[in-house]
């Protein structure tokens, strides 16, 4: 009968070796996620070098304006906005009507990452005439969004709006509904085609739905925002065809289907 020969191993040792390799993996996992979350958050390699801003010349407002912005909606995991990896993540980003920014009618976002650099490019709103409030006075777009304060104007070269009921207004809105606006603007334009003189816009009692173009004598055009005549210019070249505005009082379209004027 063969001797049976039984040898020990060491088991531990085997075990000590692959917890000390795991301690050492894990080790170097935490290193490098500790070091790229650095390089992402807080390293200055990816600071933003320029922040750029075309298209006004209030140029640290707008950038103070727009960094805010994105600021106050930013997550807790989101990179600052000092840092271009922020930047990155809203390129070619356009922003519409901000009412943050009241005069710019939009802001496009461009971000270079090689550069560290980024451009807001604005687009400025355009000056449609002057819109009052008692004793303020505002500039407003052609969607009638208030973007300025501005002086009083008179005359027929900028188109003036007076606003006879005290509502509260606010930069970068409107007063009107967009409907309301554009029914204001359609009749104007037919107004100024058949050559009849306006010095101001007046809306008296919104809640009538009712306002008026007046001409520097005095002469008005009475309209509903409830009923604007799609042959507009029909209706007043009618008129004209039978009298003069010299000498006319007013033209009232108020009630639909219908024609009023003395």
């Amino acid at each position: 009968m063969k001797e049976q020969v039984f040898i020990k191993t060491d088991k531990s040792g085997v075990r000590r070796k692959y917890y000390y390799g795991a301690l050492i993996i894990v080790g170097i996992i935490i290193i490098a996620i500790g070091a790229s979350t650095y390089f992402y958050y807080w390293s200055p390699t990816l600071q933003v070098g320029e922040f750029s801003v075309v298209g006004t010349n209030s140029k640290e407002e707008a950038k103070v304006a727009i960094v805010n912005y994105f600021n106050s909606s930013r997550s807790f995991f989101s990179p600052a906005t000092d840092r271009i990896v922020f930047w990155t993540q809203h390129n070619e980003e356009l922003i519409q009507s901000p009412s943050f920014l009241p005069y710019a009618s939009s802001i496009k976002l461009v971000s270079n990452f090689s550069e560290k650099k980024v451009t807001a490019e604005i687009t400025p709103r355009v000056m449609s005439g002057v819109w009052c409030i008692t004793e303020k006075c505002y500039v407003f777009d052609d969607n009638g969004i208030l973007f300025s304060e501005s002086p009083n104007v008179s005359g027929s070269i900028i188109l003036k709006i007076r606003d006879e009921n005290n509502n509260p207004v606010s930069l970068g809105n409107a007063v009107l509904s967009q409907d309301e606006f554009n029914s204001i603007k359609k009749a104007i334009q037919s107004v100024q085609r058949n050559k009849i003189p306006i010095s101001e816009v007046l809306i008296q009692n919104v809640e009538l739905k009712e306002w008026a173009t007046v001409a520097p004598n005095g002469f008005s055009i009475k309209f509903s925002f409830n009923s604007i005549p799609e042959d507009l210019d029909s209706v007043f070249q009618g008129i004209l065809e039978r009298t003069s505005i010299e000498k006319l009082s007013y033209i009232d379209l108020r009630v639909p289907n219908r024609v009023y004027f003395k």
